[in-house]
């Protein structure tokens, strides 16, 4: 007979470090406990944290991250149709988008989340090394349930979620469908694969077609015409305040908020990754800080984590496109295979050869009634759609 224990802590430093590390080994940065600490220490308003760590004949197989927050049905729908930067959006679209937002719109209220709010992929969940997905995703399943029998704060929670399932998951579908989930597909991950002969900016913009290249080129001259630098910055820290304030331009306009961190998470997140693996890349003039990006090395990932804007600056030079630019030549500085630039601006990073990658959130109410409600809802929206360009030489 197979002893299974599960271990649930309210804090990162409340688990097992050696046994946690053990089965984040292999899996994304952003389920490390250095990455967890950083957020949980910043203090999110409103938000509790769960860890979760599965131990089957005492050898740990699984590690779980669970935020859990309130949130307003607002908050889950977009404020208009998207475009995604290719004009108009069509008439299909906007039905489809007042659809999905009118379920959205009712599905307010707390969530258990098996994820990470801050990040775009599959950031709450890693399997040890070995572990078959397929044998294992009913135990993923199995552990948030008892987190919610065990635990007085998910008790609470009207609803469980797994956020940012990729297609290669395809263990989890089969499993969340029979355990009544259901799946929202939402706005896809741009993926920007870099070859292996890129050795630096200039090679990527050599793989161009010329009028790609061209516009890229005036996106440098733009920027650097107008007496801006771009470079990362040494200390985080220093211009925590600066940065807090860009970074809130851009969340206020954002059209789906979730959740929003404050002034000492990107400078907690520096300290505990290293240059080695977090880089703050900043648009100045003069001293004065107009723009960041921050890139998050994740294995052979590059993830465009976090931005912020000067809008006023924005408007007439393009610190956001330059930003994107500076993001591809640190990516390739550090000899990733893939930037992910995530979701928003869709049609701006097409246009560099980013990709869609799908992602899917699966929920399920406690309400079996509202369950199977939204569930049939939602089958009748069609996925999020997203442009295809195609900016490279060997390209059609």
């Amino acid at each position: 007979m197979i002893n299974t224990e599960l271990q649930i802590s309210g804090t990162i430093a409340g688990v097992d470090p050696h046994a946690w590390d053990t089965v984040t080994a292999d899996s994304s940065v952003f389920i490390s406990r250095p990455c967890l600490a950083a957020l949980e220490q910043s203090g999110v308003p409103g938000m509790g944290h769960r860890y979760l760590l599965l131990r089957r004949d005492n050898a740990p197989v699984l590690a779980m991250s669970v935020q859990i927050m309130d949130i307003s049905g607002k908050r889950l729908a977009s404020s208009t149709p998207g475009t995604c930067g290719t004009g108009a959006p069509s008439v299909l679209s906007r039905v489809a988008a007042g659809l999905r937002d009118a379920v959205l719109l009712a599905m307010g209220g707390r969530v258990a989340v098996c994820g990470n709010f801050f990040s775009t992929g599959p950031h709450g969940l890693a399997f040890a090394p070995g572990v078959d997905p397929v044998l294992a995703w009913p135990l993923a399943v199995e552990a948030l349930q008892t987190l919610r029998t065990r635990d007085s704060l998910a008790q609470t929670c009207g609803y469980t979620m797994f956020k940012d399932i990729p297609p290669e998951w395809h263990a989890a579908g089969a499993r969340l469908r029979a355990d009544r989930f259901h799946s929202l597909q939402t706005e896809p991950d741009m993926v920007l694969e870099l070859q292996p002969d890129w050795r630096s900016h200039e090679d990527y913009l050599g793989a161009l077609k010329a009028k790609y290249r061209k516009a890229a080129r005036e996106i440098f001259d733009g920027v650097t015409d107008a007496g801006f630098d771009v470079a990362p910055l040494d200390d985080v820290s220093a211009h925590a305040e600066r940065i807090y304030g860009l970074y809130h331009n851009v969340e206020s306009r954002a059209a789906v908020r979730l959740a929003s961190f404050g002034p000492g998470y990107l400078p907690a997140l520096a300290a505990a990754l290293g240059e080695g693996r977090f880089r703050c890349l900043a648009v100045r003039r003069g001293g004065e800080l107009s723009g960041f990006m921050v890139v998050v090395k994740d294995g052979g990932d590059a993830f465009a984590y976090y931005a912020g804007l000067d809008y006023a600056m924005n408007a007439h030079t393009p610190v956001y496109h330059r930003l994107l630019h500076a993001v591809i030549g640190q990516a390739l500085e550090w000899r990733c295979r893939r930037v992910c630039f995530g979701r928003t601006a869709l049609d701006a990073k097409a246009r560099l050869g980013a990709r869609p990658v799908p992602l899917s959130t699966w929920f399920r109410r406690e309400n079996p009634l509202l369950n199977f409600a939204g569930g049939a809802l939602l089958a009748l929206i069609p996925p999020a759609g997203a442009p295809v360009r195609h900016p490279f030489k060997d390209s059609p």
